[in-house]
């Protein structure tokens, strides 16, 4: 009786992994990107800030020199440069480009050929006000790349 009963668990186990298993979709095309996306690496793993529909990614203070953010490319590589534009959001931003910041390489952010990296540099000089400013970017969409629509923006808090 035992053995009737173990040779009957094995057939049920045996016939449930045929059945279980032979349904599975093609997963190698259903989970693949396949439209040019970027998005800010430190919204990534961040929630937004009370209030706000982005995160707040640090506090930079008085002449904290350059700092880098990284935007990622996702779904797949380009065969030429593309340049994104980090668009300084007017509405959330209260810091002043020339007197609480500046930008060293502009507002486009160039991710090279073959890579799926590019920065937004941001100098923090030497301050003279004591009322902490932020700063909000946002990462534009092109004809070639669309921006991520929950990671597309930072704030940075900049403080004397």
């Amino acid at each position: 009786m035992k053995t009737l009963q173990k040779q009957a668990t094995f057939l049920f186990a045996f016939l449930m992994s045929f059945l279980l298993t032979g349904c599975f979709e093609d997963i190698d095309q259903r989970f693949l990107f396949t439209t040019l996306t970027v998005e800010f690496d430190d919204s990534v793993g961040r929630t937004t800030a009370p209030g706000l529909d982005f995160p707040i990614v640090g506090t930079l203070r008085n002449n904290a020199g350059v700092r880098q953010y990284r935007v990622n490319l996702f779904g797949g590589l380009h065969d030429q440069d593309i340049e994104i534009e980090a668009r300084i959001v007017e509405s959330a931003t209260t810091a002043q480009e020339g007197v609480h910041f500046n930008l060293p390489q502009g507002r486009m952010v160039r991710i090279p050929a073959g890579e799926a990296f590019g920065f937004v540099t941001v100098e923090i000089p030497e301050l003279t006000n004591t009322q902490a400013v932020r700063l909000v970017f946002e990462l534009q969409p092109t004809e070639e790349v669309r921006a991520s629509a929950n990671n597309r923006r930072i704030g940075i808090d900049i403080r004397r």
